[in-house]
């Protein structure tokens, strides 16, 4: 059987863990993980939070907005909502894969609630935003690439211009000095 301490550890080691990532590798929230930028200490304390709230709302439920609620969502309804343990190991599994989702734990609140009510709708959330974020990526880069090309182009155009118009003011004071 697995008590507070094994899951306390489980969630702080998924929180810490970078394996299994699907933040990018320009992510802020990679970033903090990988550089320890977030002390352990507060790490561990973010962990016992998100136990204790994934048992409170396990126990209790969660006095939330209607439009946080599965039935006004009307998808990805979380199946294990009656088993603690299946609880536990979906957050486990968001945390090791989301570094947002870490975050998230770290701020409490309305996001930690989000997390630890459905763990598997917050990690498609992350996943989702991630996808948008490098598609809205690859658009800028190409739009700034257009923009400079357009911008050499008109240059080159100026310049060749202005080269021009040097050669014929040279060549009307040769034909005039004749």
């Amino acid at each position: 059987m697995y008590f507070r301490d094994n899951w306390v550890a489980d969630i702080y080691t998924a929180m810490i863990s970078t394996d299994k990532a699907t933040d990018g590798p320009t992510s802020c929230y990679l970033r903090r993980i990988k550089t320890m930028s977030i002390s352990p200490a507060d790490l561990e304390a973010a962990a016992h939070h998100v136990f204790d709230t994934a048992i409170t709302v396990h126990e209790k439920g969660w006095c939330r907005p209607l439009m946080y609620h599965s039935e006004a969502r009307g998808q990805l309804r979380f199946r294990c909502m009656n088993n603690i343990l299946d609880r536990l190991i979906a957050i486990c599994e968001c945390l090791a894969h989301s570094k947002a989702a870490v975050n998230d734990a770290i701020q409490g609140g309305v996001p930690l609630h989000r997390l630890v009510n459905n763990p598997r709708e917050r990690m498609k959330t992350k996943q989702w935003k991630n996808r948008s974020n490098a598609l809205r990526k690859r658009q800028l880069e190409a739009g700034i690439k257009a923009l400079k090309d357009d911008l050499e182009s008109k240059m080159r155009k100026t310049s060749e211009e202005a080269l021009r118009g040097v050669n014929d003011a040279s060549g009307d004071d040769e034909d005039y000095q004749e």
